[in-house]
């Protein structure tokens, strides 16, 4: 799963147009699969397929003020809080 989500977000980057972001994110994806493993290890899998569902619905309806507030919200549950990893 670690590698479908981080190739998800990578696929994003290059969709996006911004080929910096994307080399970032590529350059990264190890990292990031790690990051991803502990995540999925403390607090399963459901919160991150909803995440990836909801975020492609909000591009699909070109919602992308609301499309960075999630992945903000994402990356901050993450990074602080009960379900943080680093």
């Amino acid at each position: 799963l670690c590698d479908l989500v981080t190739g998800y977000y990578h696929r994003l980057t290059v969709m996006s147009g911004n080929s910096f972001m994307a080399m970032l994110y590529n350059s990264t994806k190890e990292p990031q699969a790690c990051v991803y493993r502990m995540y999925f290890e403390k607090n399963g899998t459901n919160t991150t397929i909803a995440t990836c569902k909801m975020l492609h619905r909000l591009l699909k309806d070109r919602d992308s003020a609301s499309a960075k507030k999630l992945m903000l919200e994402a990356l901050n549950t993450a990074l602080s809080g009960p379900m943080a990893v680093v």
